[in-house]
């Protein structure tokens, strides 16, 4: 039955966020696959499908165009694997799952309490939409990781090196 579900997801994400090129490039070039794989593509692929049908290489082509490349993908597929614990942790405002993606995308740690502080702003509006209860878990974590890159890219570009 969760098969079915992830499978139901990937589909219905894959409808309605159509990756950059094509899926079979998402699948070799996006995800955990390409992080595992760099140099084989076949690998990338086989990986992917088998860790989560494929779901964090698509979110992350979706997400943009850099995130399937290094620090990047890494923290979409982070955000991926770990949505309900760092949704749970950004309310917070702290947690173990929130300060390993900030080390992923390679955030010193002096900003870390302004980052989370920044995002949980932002994150907050989003979760108090009544709408948000509607969404797939894979739509809300697309849109917290927008929210993450956001902040990261502008206001604390120099506090961070994700790409």
């Amino acid at each position: 039955m969760k098969k079915i579900s992830k499978i139901v997801a990937l589909l219905a994400f894959a409808l309605v966020f159509p990756a950059t090129g094509s899926a079979k490039d998402a699948y070799k070039e996006c995800g955990i696959g390409a992080m595992i794989f760099d140099d084989n593509p076949t690998g990338a692929i086989i990986s992917n499908i088998i860790w989560d049908l494929g779901t964090t290489a698509l979110t992350s082509a979706a997400a943009s165009e850099d995130s399937c490349k290094g620090k990047g993908a890494a923290t979409a597929a982070y955000i991926m694997n770990t949505y309900a614990n760092l949704e749970e942790e950004t309310a917070k405002g702290e947690g173990k799952h929130i300060t390993a993606m900030l080390n992923i995308m390679g955030c010193e740690s002096a900003s870390h309490t302004d980052i989370i502080g920044s995002i949980r702003g932002d994150v907050s509006k989003s979760m108090s939409n009544p709408a948000n209860a509607e969404k797939s878990t894979t739509m809300r974590a697309k849109e917290y990781h927008e929210v993450v890159r956001n902040k990261v890219s502008t206001e604390y570009a120099a506090q961070c090196q994700i790409i």
